[in-house]
């Protein structure tokens, strides 16, 4: 028996007391008993109390809250199949939840399988980010850095869907376990919310599954969130989560053909419509995953317009996503721009002191070939700043005269580095 083993074991006897001393009510048999299985088996745990045991659902708040763990309250509204994770999640030491990184080698040295990994990873950031119902959104036009948003989520402890999804998906990373954030929109019955949502994918044992921290925190009416620690949005099966959330991409529905957003909207089930394997899944988002971030956000807005039905929410998404597009193709403009400025400004440098050579009477000296090695790294760097100019398309308006006359240098210089090479070997030979 392994050293882990033996801590589950005792942990569990030791919640078995717990509950039985903190119970209220009526014993079953007048006195702290406990199921002979409650060592081995994380679900048989229960309380002592003929009024506990008579309510074991899973989503709704019982008398199990009184069973504690480090000064929590087990929640009654969590399954008991997940016990021993979610009270490493519910007691994780404040020391170690100040950074994404320690959070992760807490949970990552405590929980061994994936499933109880994610497990843990949902339970404490549903349990401790608090929603912002009146947070300040930040356009995605704006230069974003993840990494800086989930350390402020964790220095703050609340945040939007956002901060909740990249937050699971970056502790999911730092614990191995491949994660992907989703953007959408929801139903909720007949009615769709009115804003956009982020959710999660994760792959756990070889099977990709969906999750919605957000949702599992708690609730939200009249702008005003109400905790409730809750695990009916954990590892889902797309059909399962397809439900309620839609996502803007109707690739992320891993199904063929996707349902339509109008067919989502007026309550639409997925008959008729055949979900991906694990392996025809992973072959797309292998593809989706290997293109930059313009060929991918080309590829949405593509399948986005093929999709019928827009409603409004994903008519606003829609033109976000060209906005970005114009944007990143504007970007992709400046910066090949500037790098091949800078390997034309480096390959006049290199001529510049060829010539200063030159005309000092080649002194000191140097090998054959080390002076035409001067000509040719000044050509090479040329080279590659033509080669990036002829790669610039769809140049904005007001940057094509800056390009022009930025090719018209390095044609020039081509020309010069040539003339330069003659005048060596003119040289060489008198």
């Amino acid at each position: 028996m392994t050293a882990t083993m033996k801590m589950k074991q005792l942990w569990r006897k030791a919640a078995c007391w717990t509950a039985a001393l903190l119970c209220s009510g009526p014993m079953s048999s007048g006195a702290p008993s406990f199921p002979s299985s409650c060592v081995s088996t994380a679900s048989s745990l229960r309380p002592a109390c003929d009024a506990c045991l008579a309510d074991t659902t899973i989503y709704r708040q019982s008398r199990r809250t009184q069973r504690l763990w480090g000064g929590y309250a087990y929640p009654g509204n969590l399954s008991t199949a997940y016990e021993y994770p979610d009270s490493i999640a519910l007691t994780v030491p404040e020391v170690h939840t100040r950074s994404a990184r320690r959070l992760a080698e807490y949970l990552s040295t405590r929980l061994e399988t994936e499933e109880d990994l994610v497990r843990g990873i949902y339970i404490w950031i549903a349990r401790n980010i608090e929603y912002s119902v009146y947070a300040d959104f930040q356009s995605r036009n704006v230069i974003y850095n993840e990494k800086e948003d989930v350390q402020q989520t964790l220095d703050e402890r609340n945040g939007v869907c956002r901060q909740y999804a990249l937050l699971f998906r970056d502790l999911c990373s730092r614990v191995g376990i491949a994660c992907q954030t989703i953007q959408g929109y929801n139903r909720n019955g007949e009615m769709l919310l009115p804003t956009p949502h982020e959710w999660c994918m994760a792959m756990v044992d070889g099977q990709w599954y969906l999750f919605d921290p957000t949702w599992g925190a708690g609730t939200m009416e009249d702008y005003t969130f109400t905790p409730l620690l809750n695990d009916r949005y954990f590892m889902l099966s797309s059909a399962e989560l397809l439900a309620t959330h839609m996502p803007f991409d109707p690739m992320w529905q891993m199904c063929e053909p996707p349902l339509t957003y109008e067919q989502f909207d007026a309550g639409a089930s997925y008959a008729g419509h055949r979900f991906l394997s694990t392996a025809e899944w992973e072959k797309k988002l292998a593809a989706y995953l290997a293109q930059d971030s313009l060929a991918r956000l080309e590829g949405v807005v593509e399948r986005m317009k093929h999709n019928p039905g827009m409603n409004k929410l994903v008519e606003n998404e829609y033109l976000l996503l060209y906005s970005q597009i114009s944007t990143l193709k504007r970007k992709q403009v400046v910066d090949r721009f500037n790098e091949a400025q800078d390997l034309w400004e480096e390959a006049v440098d290199l001529v510049n002191s060829f010539i200063r050579y030159r005309k000092n009477g080649f002194k000191p000296v140097r090998s054959r070939a080390e002076t035409l090695a001067i000509l040719s790294s000044a050509a090479t760097r040329n080279n590659r700043a033509a080669a990036l100019v002829d790669a610039i398309q769809d140049a904005p308006d007001d940057c094509i005269e800056k390009i022009g006359r930025l090719k018209q240098r390095i044609d020039e210089l081509a020309v010069r580095i040539e003339e330069e090479k003659k005048t060596l070997k003119t040289e060489e030979g008198s």
